[in-house]
């Protein structure tokens, strides 16, 4: 992973805790459906400067103002602006001297026109992203036609793209695209349900360009469901995510009636995972668990035979937060990757603590600390101190 590990200019991204401690889709505080980016009227006036800044009185663990999804006729302006300043360890190897910078991990502008009560528009222009989409959708957007450049429905929506479950699948700089992909959307909110499908380019995680035309013949789909049960003491979200694409192609072409092998570089990805979110009185705990599936294939340039080579591998997370008071959480994680199940002493486990601050309205300021307790970096400390601004 390198020193870049706590290096991640992100694109925006909702904190699940908050929709886990409410039972509240991700809807209610943002504009696109299935969470992140611009906020909603609710989500910027109401829940960003009366729910989430620190008071010190008592907690009402899910006690929500009336909810307010029409925006009218109107276009409005919002941003993120996340500023790291990282520490991480020097190591034995001269090629990973260890970090001690400033870094603008995440800046981004929104924009977003409401077209009167069934069309939304979004622009967002992040550092080195960008999200563009229309969006047809029904009042209270309880169902949904997006089309555009987006970030894929799939798991939960971290902010921290280190997690395991970000950056091993996809959702991180590492891997070039940030989960997003140019395509469409389809989603359906009928009551306590979720339900999202995108199909898109579908472009695999080896450095794809982050938008272009998809050059092989397949796509990719995503797919998410989700539930959204449990009464108001004990708000429980289960959800299921999955993600298939073929990508590449295979080109044999003759030469003087000579075949002779162009290109091979196909490549199959599978991901399918499940996620839970549950709260009970201050605490609230996230978890998710990805299976991974990474089909390459080749082709003898002799005799034009094909082979496969499958490698499959598992990312874990668990994060429990213990709300102190309103504004200030406390967070345990422990996160395991196991890139290569047939592979001996690959077993990642990383465990991290930290807290995140609402002090004021519209900024937070957030500490986390990661120790690698196996691997190439076992033992190598961490340190991630991140000022949030937003509107």
């Amino acid at each position: 992973m390198g020193c870049v590990v706590l290096l991640t200019a992100s694109t925006a991204t909702a904190l699940p805790r908050f929709a886990a401690r409410t039972g509240y889709p991700c809807a209610t505080c943002h504009v696109n459906p299935t969470g992140a980016g611009p906020r909603t009227r609710f989500g910027a006036n109401i829940w960003a400067q009366q729910a989430l800044p620190m008071d010190l009185g008592e907690v009402e663990i899910g006690a929500m103002p009336t909810l307010d999804f029409d925006n009218g006729f109107a276009a409005s302006l919002g941003a993120d602006l996340r500023v790291l300043y990282a520490h991480v360890e020097e190591t034995d190897d001269p090629s990973d001297p260890g970090l001690n910078s400033f870094f603008p991990m995440q800046v981004d502008l929104y924009v977003t026109a409401e077209l009167g009560r069934y069309l939304t528009f979004v622009l967002d222009r992040g550092l080195t992203n960008f999200e563009a989409f229309g969006m047809l959708h029904l009042p209270e957007r309880k169902a949904w036609l997006k089309i555009g450049h987006f970030v894929m429905p799939y798991g939960l929506r971290l902010a921290d793209h280190t997690a395991f479950i970000r950056e091993e699948l996809g959702f991180s700089p590492q891997a070039a695209y940030y989960g997003l992909d140019t395509g469409l959307e389809v989603g359906w909110r009928p009551g306590p349900f979720t339900f999202a499908l995108a199909i898109a380019n579908g472009k695999p995680i080896t450095g794809a360009a982050p938008f272009g035309f998809d050059r092989d013949d397949a796509k990719g789909f995503y797919g998410l469901a989700e539930y959204r049960f449990g009464p108001s003491a004990l708000p429980l979200r289960v959800g299921l995510s999955g993600y298939t694409n073929e990508s590449g192609r295979r080109v044999i072409v003759e030469e003087e009636g000579v075949p002779r092998l162009e290109q091979d570089d196909r490549i199959e990805r599978h991901q399918l995972g499940v996620y839970v979110t549950a709260t009970l009185g201050r605490f609230t705990y996230l978890g998710e668990a990805d299976r991974v599936w990474t089909t390459r294939f080749s082709t003898d340039p002799e005799t034009f035979d094909s082979s496969s080579d499958e490698v499959e591998g598992y990312v874990v997370f668990n994060a429990l937060n213990y709300l102190v008071i309103q504004g200030l959480d406390l967070q345990l994680q422990l996160e395991w990757l196991e890139p290569d199940l047939d592979a001996d002493d690959d077993e990642v486990p990383r465990i991290g603590a930290g807290f995140e601050a609402f002090p004021i309205p519209m900024f937070d300021l957030k500490f986390l600390w990661r120790r690698p307790l196996d691997g190439e970096r076992e033992g190598i400390d961490e340190l991630a101190v991140i000022a949030h601004f937003y509107f």
